[in-house]
């Protein structure tokens, strides 16, 4: 099932990747809320959260470098989500890991306008 229409049909691709992550971050956080709570919600974030960064992986305008860093936090998020755990991540870990895309993509939006 695709979830994100538009961004599978191509206008991913016209996000920075520093948008992309944040948009990763938003399904991040919101399967983190949803852990606890709301199975079907929670299941739902994840499978929207490994949507996005394989369409941030396909994107062709990403490098070499982007791609290996997407290719990295789609294996963390997969062992904290789905697996044991063995990379020791934490809500914490992400917040701030992400953050730092959050502020770059506002800074990004603030100067082109």
């Amino acid at each position: 099932m695709t979830y994100h229409q538009q961004l599978a049909g191509g206008e991913r691709n016209k996000l920075s990747f520093l948008q992309q992550m944040g948009n990763i971050w938003s399904e991040v956080s919101r399967a983190n809320f949803y852990q606890n709570t709301n199975v079907s919600r929670y299941e739902t974030a994840r499978e929207r959260m490994l949507e996005l960064l394989d369409l941030t992986l396909q994107d062709s305008k990403g490098t070499s470098g982007q791609k290996m860093e997407i290719a990295r936090m789609r294996e963390v998020l997969c062992d904290y989500f789905y697996g044991e755990n063995t990379y020791h991540t934490d809500t914490e870990f992400l917040n701030k890991y992400f953050l730092a895309f959050g502020i770059l993509a506002n800074k990004e939006r603030a100067i082109s306008c």
